[in-house]
């Protein structure tokens, strides 16, 4: 097996690029449960965990990346 070393800077870049699909997949996923005009209470639950999680997210996103890319993932961007 081959050994892989990878800089600290490398590592930051992948973990904050790994954040941002994240937070992009768990949006996505919360309006298409938002657009579901009959949720059963699992889904429901797991609609109420999803917003906490991009919550979270947000947070890590808030720490991890610099400001004016956080205001452009999160949207607050006015754009």
């Amino acid at each position: 097996m081959r050994k892989v070393e990878i800089t600290e800077d490398s590592a930051d870049a992948i973990l904050r690029q790994m954040l941002v699909e994240d937070y992009f997949d768990l949006v996505n996923d919360i309006e298409s449960m938002g657009k579901e005009p009959n949720l059963n209470k699992a889904q429901e639950g797991d609609l109420i965990d999803s917003i906490k999680y991009r919550n979270a997210l947000q947070t890590l996103l808030e720490y991890y990346l610099p400001y004016e890319r956080y205001l452009e993932v999160v949207g607050l961007d006015g754009g």
